[in-house]
């Protein structure tokens, strides 16, 4: 696979990130995470394992959208993703995130999830 090509396929797992918190789809969600992710949320808690992940979606804030395209670095069949969101009903609330995500199988799965909060 391409440079290129695993950098599609990490922007479409991106994109299905979002999709999944604007729809509060807990079960997608969670699903787009290794079974021993972590994810440290724009709060700082530290949250292990896709369970206590899929917990974020109950409950979720605004809808949220991505402010511009991924900055993905493609490491053989590693990539680190970073982006930035905002919330759709109030442009004040948004973030950036980075992410590791890797290849499992045919899969590409994020291990790794941190959120940081800023307005």
């Amino acid at each position: 696979m391409s440079v290129n090509d695993t950098q599609s396929v990490v922007t479409q797992v991106i994109q299905s990130l979002v999709d999944a918190w604007n729809r509060r789809d807990a079960t997608r969600f969670a699903k787009l995470f290794s079974e021993d992710a972590h994810y440290i949320d724009g709060n700082g808690r530290w949250l292990k394992g896709r369970r206590a992940i899929a917990d974020l979606c109950v409950g979720a804030g605004e809808p949220v959208s991505l402010v511009e395209e991924p900055s993905i670095r493609v490491y053989g069949e590693m990539a680190i993703a970073t982006f930035c969101w905002t919330s759709v009903g109030d442009e004040s609330s948004r973030g950036i995130i980075t992410c590791a995500v890797i290849k499992t199988n045919t899969n590409w799965t994020i291990v790794a999830l941190q959120n940081t909060d800023f307005t």
